[in-house]
């Protein structure tokens, strides 16, 4: 009970000593624009839907919004997301620790990894490391206790909650965890892996189903612009520039 104890404190702990000591800010433009059209602030009326993220968030955090509109609903829900990955990241790691030192020392190994490695999760925020890590660890944390049921539900809602946030980022939190999920677990994290399946493949089948021919024009759009903006403008260029084109470039 007292490990139980300190692994849901220490986070905690570390999170808030962090937002004193050092602040919180956002690594990109896109939460301020994201929390803009929630509140209503740089459209008519709050926006209930996002498509390409947030989805089921986006609806409560607009009447959340609208009902209170100075509580910071948004930053709220994703650091408690947040505080829920370093939770389940510490649960995942001090059951491999405590073996080779005592409770004190793995405790120390806890927080530097934390400022080594975790700190800037917090600090340097972005809804985009919330769901990789939140995926990440919840899987872990599964495949670690298997074939415990209840750590599988707590994987899979961790799944599941990253996914609403952004599927891609929370495929790509368990794709960069499967090799620990395998040393884990091995082959005993098939009922795992099988409900992620489940999860991504149903969720991929509900969106595609649902999706307005509005929110189908976005996607295209945006993976217009993601292309441009990740890899064009950094590109060689097929022929020399010609100065019109180098200035609107710059621009």
């Amino acid at each position: 009970m007292r490990t139980r104890i300190l692994l849901l404190l220490l986070p905690l702990l570390l999170l808030l000593a962090s937002g004193v000591l050092l602040g919180t800010y956002f690594e990109t433009n896109d939460d301020l624009t994201i929390v803009g059209l929630l509140r209503g602030q740089s459209v008519a009326a709050p926006v209930a839907d996002l498509y390409l993220y947030f989805h089921g968030y986006a609806i409560l955090w607009s009447r959340l919004y609208a009902a209170l509109p100075l509580v910071p609903w948004y930053g709220l829900t994703l650091y408690a997301l947040l505080y829920a990955a370093t939770v389940l990241g510490a649960a995942v790691l001090w059951p491999l620790l405590r073996p080779h030192g005592r409770p004190a020392l793995v405790l120390a190994a806890l927080v530097l990894l934390w400022l080594v490695a975790w700190l800037e999760h917090g600090f340097w925020f972005n809804y985009v490391r919330v769901p990789v890590l939140l995926a990440g660890t919840g899987v872990l944390f599964a495949a670690q206790r298997a074939p415990s049921r209840r750590a599988l539900v707590i994987g899979l809602l961790a799944f599941g909650l990253s996914w609403m946030i952004r599927p891609s980022a929370a495929l790509l939190g368990v794709a960069a965890a499967l090799p620990g999920v395998w040393w884990l677990a091995g082959r005993r994290a098939a009922p795992l892996l099988l409900g992620l399946g489940v999860l991504a493949v149903g969720g991929a089948l509900w969106i595609n189903f649902t999706w307005s021919p509005a929110a189908a024009t976005f996607r295209r759009l945006d993976v217009l612009k993601s292309n441009l903006n990740d890899f064009d403008l950094t590109a060689p260029p097929d022929s020399p520039l010609t100065p019109p084109d180098s200035l609107a470039l710059a621009s």
